[in-house]
C-alpha cells in the first residue's frame, strides 16, 4: 500500500496513517474491523509485518466485492475510514482525528493562514446581505487588478452545514471567493454519515468536495497537531467577479470593522 505523507486521504493525513500501519495495536483494530479471517488470538500474535500484511490482502479483497462498503476504494482510504469507525474504542485512534473544536477556535489560524497565505487584511462578523460571514479577507485592488473579498464560514458540527451551505451561496453574491472552514473530525464524520444512509452504504471520500464543487466554494480543513493549529486548503473556490453594488456594500462594511488581531 502506498502511502504519501504530504496527502490527505478522506481528510487525514497520509503521515498518520503511516504511523498508524507501524502501530501493532492500532493493527489490532482494523483487523477486527475489516474482519480479517483467522482466530483473534493468533493474528494478535502477529509480527507488525505480518498484521499489516493481512490488512492489506483484506482491503484488496474487499475492493473488489461490490457489496462491500469499500468496493472500489482506494486502501489508504479505507484505512482512514477504517480508523474513524473503530476511534471510539482505541483513544490512540481518535487522536489521530483531533478533537472536536469549538466554532471559535477555527477563527484565529484560519484568519493568519488567510494573512500569510492569501496576503489579506482579515475582518470578522461581516455582514453580507441578511447574514454575516464569519471571516472576510480583503486585498485592495492596484492598477492592472481589482479588489479581492474571501468569506470563509467556519463550522464544526454536521447539523450547522446544511445552513452553512445556505449562508455561502448567499456570500458568493458579495465575496470573490467563498471557503468552507471546518475541522478534521466535521469532514470525516460528514463521509460516515454519507456512508451510513441507507440508500448509499459504500464510503465515498470524495463526497464532501463534490458538493462544494458544485456551488464553486473551497475546503480549509483545520488541524491542531502538538505545534498548534495547521490549516490546508484542500479544495480551492472558484473566483467570481462581483457586480459593482455588492462589491461597494462590502467595502463600505469593512471600512468600520475592527481588523482581528
Amino acid at each position: 500500500m502506498r502511502i504519501d505523507p504530504s496527502k490527505r486521504y478522506s481528510y487525514l493525513h497520509g503521515g498518520l496513517l503511516i504511523a498508524v500501519l507501524e502501530d501493532g495495536r492500532e493493527l489490532d483494530g482494523l483487523m477486527k474491523h475489516l474482519d480479517v479471517p483467522g482466530k483473534p488470538g493468533q493474528l494478535q500474535r502477529l509480527s507488525v509485518e505480518e498484521k499489516r500484511a493481512h490488512v492489506e490482502r483484506q482491503i484488496a479483497h474487499l475492493q473488489g466485492m461490490k457489496t462491500s462498503p469499500w468496493y472500489e476504494v482506494d486502501a489508504p482510504d479505507v484505512v482512514a475510514g477504517c480508523l474513524w469507525y473503530i476511534r471510539r474504542r482505541h483513544p490512540d485512534v481518535r487522536s489521530v482525528f483531533g478533537r472536536a473544536r469549538a466554532e471559535s477556535e477555527l477563527s484565529p489560524p484560519v484568519a493568519e493562514w488567510l494573512r500569510k497565505n492569501r496576503g489579506l487584511v482579515v475582518y470578522d462578523e461581516v455582514p453580507m446581505g441578511t447574514k454575516r460571514c464569519d471571516l472576510l479577507g480583503y486585498r485592495k485592488g492596484g492598477w492592472f487588478d481589482q479588489d479581492l473579498l474571501v468569506g470563509v464560514e467556519l463550522k464544526k458540527e454536521i447539523v450547522q452545514l446544511k445552513r452553512g451551505l445556505d449562508q455561502m451561496t448567499t456570500f458568493k453574491e458579495y465575496a470573490n471567493e467563498v471557503y468552507l472552514a471546518c475541522t478534521t473530525v466535521m469532514a470525516v464524520d460528514y463521509l460516515y454519515k454519507h456512508a451510513e444512509a441507507r440508500s448509499v452504504g459504500q464510503w465515498d471520500p470524495g463526497v464532501l468536495d463534490r458538493k462544494l464543487s458544485q456551488v464553486g466554494i473551497g475546503l480549509l480543513i483545520v488541524h491542531w497537531t502538538r505545534e498548534g493549529p495547521v490549516v490546508d486548503e484542500v479544495l480551492k473556490p472558484k473566483t467570481e467577479t462581483l457586480k459593482e453594488s455588492k462589491h461597494r456594500e462590502v467595502v463600505d462594511q469593512i471600512k468600520v470593522r475592527a481588523k482581528l488581531g
